[in-house]
């Protein structure tokens, strides 16, 4: 098991309500499944979810099931119009539960950096290593040069499992970790990667970027957990 779990109630509550305005502009009468990439253990985005209409099923996909066990005891409490079905599967891997998987929406909130971290060590430490030693963590991130098999391999799921006329939510901001330890070159070598994916996706004639959901959505927005320009919404064409 994890031995600590920094719970940051206003980090959550700060970024659950950016996500719920955001995800307030979609039509989820229409939405029926969603994907949930990597939560990990805090249930940001499926507190937003609580306050949208969405009446589906919601599956958190994600290879920890640490991760997923506390995940499902923190938002299991709480009264849902939807399903969450909790799945354990290495995304990258395209493991069997996940083969057959797809969602009318696919959400991923701050994903790229930990995807990062796990391809560079390869299982020889875990995250929760590195965020608890600043020095380690720093040292890590300047030895990270390899990306694309960490972008192939999102563009590869969003391909597939996005079904036609659904979206994608992809967030990747300077987090809390990152602000912390002024971890910049981490943010950008993130950021790099979600914008490569972007051109690839809108390349392939099968998205397009729908910026106008973002900005109405931060015209509402008083004081955003991250700015607009660090969020990607794509909807994949019928």
């Amino acid at each position: 098991m994890i031995k600590t779990i920094p719970i940051r109630l206003d980090y959550y509550q700060s970024a659950t309500e950016t996500w719920r305005k955001i995800l307030g502009k979609l039509n989820f009468r229409k939405l029926k499944t969603v994907i949930d990439l990597c939560p990990g253990w805090s249930p940001k985005l499926e507190l937003a979810l609580l306050e949208t209409d969405f009446s589906g099923i919601l599956y958190a996909v994600d290879k920890s099931k640490d991760n997923l066990n506390i995940l499902k005891s923190l938002i299991g409490p709480f009264p849902k119009k939807f399903i969450v079905r909790y799945m354990h599967a290495d995304i990258l891997n395209l493991s069997k539960v996940f083969t057959n998987l797809s969602a009318d929406l696919i959400l991923a909130n701050h994903i790229v950096d930990d995807m990062l971290l796990d391809n560079h060590l390869k299982g020889n430490r875990s995250n929760i290593e590195l965020f608890e030693n600043p020095v380690l963590l720093r040292k890590t991130w300047l030895e990270i040069s390899d990306f694309t098999g960490i972008k192939d391999g999102l563009k590869r799921i969003l391909a597939s499992k996005l079904n036609p006329g659904g979206y994608l939510l992809l967030a990747q901001y300077l987090g809390y970790q990152e602000n912390l330890y002024k971890l910049w070159g981490a943010y950008k070598k993130c950021k790099g990667v979600v914008d490569s994916l972007k051109t690839d996706l809108l390349k392939t004639g099968e998205f397009v970027e729908e910026k106008g959901i973002i900005t109405s959505a931060f015209l509402e927005i008083k004081n955003p957990y991250f700015p607009k320009d660090d969020i990607l919404c794509l909807r994949k064409l019928v």
